[in-house]
């Protein structure tokens, strides 16, 4: 019965991460990792109201990528606030723009995570951007960008 139970479920776990594109049975498809990238950045500065860039990768080759980041902010003021953070390609917007809220009190920060995947046909730049709905109060922390250059992607943005 345990046998019966362990292949329905192994069957089960491969049918569904074959169904979301993570897995295939019977595909010969060889996605696979061939380059990373990871960069910690060791500043913190104040956030505005205008976009400010918090972190980037110069010069991406041309290629297929999934990059992910994690945007920090951090304010002691007693009232709550936005922030917003997105990836740039080449100093423009990309992907959604993710929300997080912090303030309340003192030592409040909001971590917010960002995933993309892309296709440069030329050489950019990758950044992480963020704005508050306040001046001078929220300050950015040190954030970190992952990216990993693929064979193939799919249902990427495809960026000229």
């Amino acid at each position: 019965m345990s046998l019966v139970f362990s292949r329905l479920t192994m069957m089960g776990v491969l049918l569904l991460a074959s169904s979301v594109g993570v897995v295939s049975a019977q595909s010969t498809d060889t996605i696979r990792p061939t380059r990373g990238i990871h960069k910690i950045g060791r500043n913190a500065g104040p956030l505005s109201t205008e976009i400010t860039q918090i972190q980037s990768i110069q010069e991406l080759a041309a290629g297929n990528y999934i990059a992910n980041a994690v945007a920090t902010a951090a304010s002691n003021d007693p009232q709550f606030h936005n922030v917003v953070c997105f990836f740039t390609v080449g100093g423009s917007f990309k992907g959604t723009s993710v929300q997080g809220s912090l303030g309340g009190g003192i030592n409040n920060f909001v971590a917010i995570p960002l995933t993309i995947g892309f296709v440069l046909e030329t050489p950019k730049s990758l950044g992480v951007a963020c704005s508050t709905d306040v001046e001078n109060i929220v300050v950015y922390q040190p954030t970190a960008i992952s990216v990993i250059s693929v064979d193939k992607i799919r249902g990427a943005v495809v960026i000229p």
